[in-house]
Order: structure tokens, then C-alpha cells, then sequence
């Protein structure tokens, strides 16, 4: 929840006059979770995730003309708005040395930051356990703005997501489970058995990486 926290920290900042009104931020705030509709939750716990699951699905492969990291990390706030600067900049250079150093791409692309999460969003997935109200949902995205915010952010990770897979992973085969929030990308990657990139630079006897 502490990414989440942030990304409400941010909105809180940028209307303050609004926010004071906004009820689901209110109860966020106050730390009144069982107000909340468990798939509004749900969604904020999904927003925390998309950053890591982006940082392991582009890392790998950042050498492209501009750096991922910064919109990377810019996403813990700002989500998908700071994702979306960096698809449409890139150019699908290649540059000659790998951008990423090399503890952060072996975490990267580990099994086991995988496996992290795909049972935090599993584990987010539970707190639908107790059933789904669309109509509740609905109900927070016309009271909160937050809300709404959010909901166009999430289905926006949703198609980057997608986006990622086809573009970068090249997967042609069951490319719809990308829409499987989180889970489904981690899948898919675990599926290309050939996805993991080998850079010289790593066998570098004389020392020269980074």
C-alpha cells in the first residue's frame, strides 16, 4: 500500500481543493479501509504492482535511445502518465552497451521477483473474496475523482502491458493474457524460454562495464 499511498499523496497535492471533499480519500487517509469498496482496493493495490512489474519487464532490454529508469521510477507516482512519455520517445535503437547494471538486471529478470509478483497480486486479488459489486464501484467513480483518476490509469497499464509483450517480448501466442493484470505478463515471459538477453559487457575482462 505504500506506493499506493504515494500515488494518493501526489493527487492530494495537485487539487487540494477538491481532495478535501473527495470520500474515498478521506476514508484512505483516515485509515478506514472497510469503507472502502474492496475493488476500488483492489485497483489501488494493482497500481503499487505495475511499476515493479515494469521495471522487470523493460530493464532488461533498456538500450534504447533514451533511458527507462527515470519513467520508471516516475511511475510509482504518476502511473501510467509517466510510462507513457517513454513509448512514445523510444526509437528501438540499440545501443552498443547495456544501460541497466548488472545486479539490477539480474533482479530484474529473476524468477524470483516473478514469483513476488505474481502472489502480491494474488494476494490483492483476495480481497475480492467476498464478491464483486459493480455497482459500488460505479458508485466511488462518480463520488471520487480519485477514483476515476485511477480506474483511466489502471486500464491504460492494462494496454501498456500489452503493448510491452508484443513489442519488446515479440509474443504472438495467447498475447490476450497480458490483460491479466500483472500476472499474465509474468506468465507469458516465463513461457519464451529464449527472452533473457546475454550482453558482452558482462564478460568484460578488462573491467570496463559501467
Amino acid at each position: 500500500m505504500a506506493l499506493v499511498d504515494l500515488y494518493i499523496l501526489r493527487y492530494v497535492s495537485c487539487t487540494r481543493k477538491r481532495s478535501a471533499s473527495d470520500p474515498i480519500i478521506h476514508d484512505l487517509l483516515q485509515g478506514n479501509v472497510n469503507e472502502v469498496d474492496p475493488l476500488v482496493l483492489t485497483v489501488f493495490t494493482f497500481l503499487g504492482l505495475f511499476p515493479l512489474l515494469f521495471a522487470a519487464l523493460i530493464l532488461p532490454f533498456d538500450r534504447d535511445n533514451i533511458p527507462a529508469w527515470p519513467f520508471i521510477l516516475g511511475s510509482l507516482a504518476l502511473g501510467a502518465f509517466s510510462l507513457l512519455p517513454y513509448f512514445f520517445l523510444k526509437r528501438g535503437d540499440n545501443r552498443s552497451l547495456p544501460r541497466t547494471p548488472r545486479w539490477l538486471d539480474n533482479t530484474a529478470s529473476s524468477n524470483a521477483l516473478g514469483f513476488l509478483l505474481i502472489l502480491m497480486a494474488i494476494t490483492s486479488v483476495m480481497q475480492l473474496r467476498n464478491g464483486v459489486s459493480l455497482a459500488s464501484y460505479w458508485n466511488a467513480f462518480q463520488a471520487s475523482k480519485l477514483v476515476s483518476v485511477m480506474t483511466v490509469d489502471f486500464f491504460i497499464l492494462l494496454w501498456l502491458s500489452y503493448y510491452t509483450m508484443i513489442s519488446i517480448y515479440n509474443i504472438r501466442k495467447n498475447r490476450w493474457l497480458s490483460f491479466i493484470p500483472v500476472i499474465g505478463p509474468v506468465m507469458l515471459r516465463w513461457r519464451k524460454p529464449n527472452w533473457r538477453v546475454t550482453y558482452d559487457v558482462y564478460k568484460d575482462p578488462k573491467g570496463t562495464e559501467r
